[in-house]
């Protein structure tokens, strides 16, 4: 069904294309094949596997759109904590579709501070750092379990678990959230390559 439309969107005249619905279109669909997955397929190996490269590619895109908006979308350091400051982040939240649940779980103004606690500790966030973290050290765990072996993947998320359980907002503004944010894109790329390495190249490892 979704190939078929996605077929006849390609057949109409670009101009008579709105990004919005194209975008809507694209979070159904997804939305719907998510639901699929979760509803239909059995918990074996693919189950795990999918959902792994689900979580590291939503850890790995937070982090990466939190990163360019403190350092694309703000103009000039001296607007930190200024009315256009506060705007972008909410735009991000937007861009994240966590808008709305943001409000529920902290009300009150957008700060940053409470921008980074919700994206990267807050387990409620299903885009949360952590939550990812938690998600793929799950399906690790569970392929260990099912394969009778632990590999350098398991030892890893769960030192990725381990640290981000360990840390706090504070923590992070002090060591710059840029920094922060750069290290943890860096070790998610290691969990995936050690992924490749015990499961994807022939000889698990």
């Amino acid at each position: 069904m979704a190939f078929q439309e996605l077929k006849a969107l390609e057949r109409r005249p670009r101009s008579e294309l709105e990004l919005s619905d194209l975008s809507d279109w694209t979070m159904r669909h997804c939305a719907l094949a998510r639901g699929a997955i979760d509803a239909t397929l059995l918990r074996g190996p693919g189950y795990n596997f999918l959902n792994m490269g689900y979580y590291l590619e939503r850890a790995d895109s937070t982090a990466r759109l939190m990163d360019v908006k403190y350092y694309v979308l703000l103009p000039r350091v001296d607007y930190v904590g200024s009315g256009l400051d506060n705007y972008q982040w909410t735009t991000l939240l937007r861009a994240l579709g966590s808008h709305r649940s943001f409000h529920w779980a902290y009300g009150g103004d957008v700060t940053a501070g409470k921008i980074a606690d919700f994206l990267i500790l807050n387990t409620q966030c299903p885009r949360s750092l952590k939550t990812c973290v938690a998600g793929m050290a799950n399906h690790l765990g569970r392929l260990a379990k099912a394969y009778d072996h632990r590999t350098d993947a398991q030892a890893r998320s769960e030192a990725l678990m381990a640290g981000i359980e360990e840390t706090t907002v504070e923590a992070i503004f002090e060591e710059g959230l840029h920094e922060y944010l750069t290290r943890f894109i860096g070790d998610t790329a290691l969990l995936a390559n050690d992924i490749h390495d015990a499961y994807l190249s022939g000889e698990m490892r």
